[in-house]
């Protein structure tokens, strides 16, 4: 399945259990409802599955990596406030978006201690748009902030990005920060078009003919448009059909698209990234990090006079998040460790005081499936389909979320196979099997054909190639 689509875009039921509300400037507000469809939470293990027991949790510290059935127990996630002054350089504003990934919504910081300041992302672009504008302008007036320095972008979601044009409209121009953009046209975009299909997902004026969150029902497409090229790619999208899920992939990746070209373009001021650059604004610096694995783009950002980092998607405030690329994701995770920051602002979920714990204890979290994942490997003498290994880790998933486990092992064996452990074959016409020199990544293509068959190089011998 070609990447098409950032995690936001795929639906997960994720109830997460309370938690406190971290000490500091609150603003109490009612319960929120969690919607489903927005960004970086991911499923564990299910009841009568097997069971990952985390380090103990030191007294008085709570369960930020929760497990088995702690991740989905009845209840409401405990509110964080519409914005809170977390320390003295850091405000987080919380964009009105909550839903199954994004938790209480997705936490946007203002940051400095001048009449202008830096954002840290933006939120969702359609939705909760209107709200969080107007929570931010109120937060800013009460602070006595007059404007933007600058915004910075963690990475290309679009729960982080979606407001930069709302916030140019407003305050600009603001300079933008992100890691280098793409240059390549989305992968959908680029298909419609070859197969001369992409008009019929257009306006006359060439905006997404669709909205799926303002439209009840898609226009239905000509009966002489063939799309069941698409059916296995769109498969565990929001929509009763292929074409319904067509055209919300094509509205988000549109919008995607248009942003980056505007920012390409220079219809708003930008600035690409990279490890070491510095953001520097009254009160505060940002250095910038790249920490891949959650997306290839993904930054987070060292607050030098705290020595905090702001941890975007790599790390929450609560549960654990969606991984595209293992390697990357651990790797990136040894690097934020051995920084030792004293506290982490997560893109979703609550401040986390003790940055090195959390640390520690996701990597342990990861760790620990890895190596259940390994044996079930290991043991086998000779090449499996990932099918076999997630229903031995998975025994008791519900179908419609077998999806969900099988996409936790795939990045695990693709771990494997970069690191030389593992080797994955393909079966030839002919009965052979033909060993793969090398995988595309988790951020170019999202799942791999079920037809493939995977082994560890040091209990199966090389198959009758």
């Amino acid at each position: 399945m070609s990447s098409w689509y950032c995690p936001c875009c795929v639906p997960f039921d994720f109830d997460p259990v309370d938690v406190p509300i971290s000490a500091g400037y609150t603003r109490p507000r009612k319960p929120r409802k969690l919607f489903p469809g927005a960004c970086a939470s991911s499923p564990v293990v299910e009841d009568g599955e097997k069971e990952i027991q985390p380090p103990p949790l030191p007294k008085g510290q709570r369960n930020v990596i929760a497990v088995g059935l702690q991740r989905f127990a009845e209840g409401t996630l405990q509110p964080q406030p519409d914005w809170e002054q977390l320390t003295d350089r850091v405000v987080c504003v919380l964009a009105q978006n909550p839903g199954s990934f994004t938790l209480n919504g997705t936490n946007c910081y203002l940051v400095g201690t001048g009449r202008k300041r830096l954002l840290i992302d933006t939120g969702e672009q359609h939705f909760g748009a209107d709200a969080f504008m107007n929570i931010l302008s109120s937060c800013m007036e009460e602070l006595g902030v007059e404007g933007l320095d600058g915004i910075v972008i963690t990475h290309m979601h679009h729960d982080h990005y979606g407001n930069v044009g709302r916030l140019q409209d407003k305050y600009g121009p603001v300079p933008v920060y992100s890691r280098e953009l793409s240059h390549r046209t989305s992968p959908l975009l680029s298909e419609l078009r070859r197969r001369g299909q992409i008009q019929h997902f257009l306006t006359l004026d060439g905006k997404p003919l669709y909205n799926p969150k303002v439209d009840g029902k898609p226009p239905k497409l000509p009966e002489d448009v063939d799309i069941s090229w698409a059916h296995d790619r769109v498969k565990h999208f929001h929509g009763k059909n292929t074409e319904e899920k067509l055209h919300w992939i094509f509205f988000m990746t549109w919008h995607h698209q248009d942003l980056i070209d505007r920012l390409r373009n220079c219809e708003y001021p930008w600035t690409a990234v990279d490890s070491g650059d510095t953001i520097s604004t009254e009160g505060a610096t940002l250095t910038a990090m790249h920490m891949p694995g959650h997306s290839d783009d993904h930054m987070t950002f060292l607050l030098e006079e705290e020595h905090s980092l702001f941890s975007g998607d790599h790390v929450l405030g609560w549960g654990t998040t969606f991984i595209m690329e293992m390697k990357d994701y651990m790797d990136s995770l040894r690097k934020m460790l051995h920084m030792h920051p004293v506290s982490l602002f997560p893109g979703h979920g609550h401040f986390i005081e003790d940055g090195v714990d959390i640390l520690q204890r996701y990597i342990s979290h990861r760790q620990m499936r890895e190596q259940q994942t390994w044996e079930a490997l290991v043991k086998r003498k000779e090449p499996v389909r990932i099918d076999v290994i997630v229903h031995e880790l998975y025994p008791n998933t519900v179908p419609e979320r077998l999806w969900m486990a099988r996409s936790n092992v795939e990045v695990l064996l693709r771990k494997f196979v970069a690191e030389g452990a593992a080797s994955v074959f393909v079966p030839s016409w002919d009965g052979r099997l033909r060993r793969m020199r090398k995988l595309p990544t988790g951020y170019d293509v999202r799942h791999l054909p079920d037809g493939y068959l995977w082994a560890a190089r040091r209990t199966v011998p090389t198959p009758n190639l």
